[in-house]
């Protein structure tokens, strides 16, 4: 499983993943606004997800697209890998949360359960270094 920045080459991809969601998400630009960073999870049978990062002062807000939902372990490793090397840049760069919100009672219970995120109001909160 590899990582890669968002390129223009991945929009159609990035719109056909935001298109069969069934959970609202921003538009395929927003994945490339000014004081984002997106990045593709691919692996050999092709793209799983795309997560973008926007820095709130100490906070990295986390947004994620999968290209397939029912593709249920696949989606499990990379949101584990995803998540694992958010934590190390967010160590390294100082980051003290990672938020995330989401629609997905699936999702949110894997992310609680499996990745120590906890529920805050509305959002899914985890903190950095611990």
């Amino acid at each position: 499983m590899t990582s890669r920045p968002l390129a223009a080459s991945d929009f159609q991809m990035l719109r056909d993943a935001l298109d069969q969601d069934k959970y609202d998400h921003d538009s395929p630009l927003d994945y490339a606004e000014d004081g984002t960073e997106s990045v593709v999870y691919e692996d050999g049978h092709g793209p799983i997800a795309v997560f973008r990062y926007s820095k709130e002062l100490t906070t990295l807000r986390i947004s994620a697209v999968w290209c397939d939902n029912a593709d249920r372990m696949r989606n499990a490793k990379v949101a584990i890998k995803f998540f694992n090397d958010t934590l190390a840049k967010a160590t390294v760069h100082g980051f003290k949360e990672l938020i995330f919100n989401t629609e997905s009672p699936s999702l949110a219970a894997f992310c609680t359960e499996r990745l120590g995120f906890e529920k805050r109001g509305s959002e899914y909160v985890r903190n950095v270094g611990v």
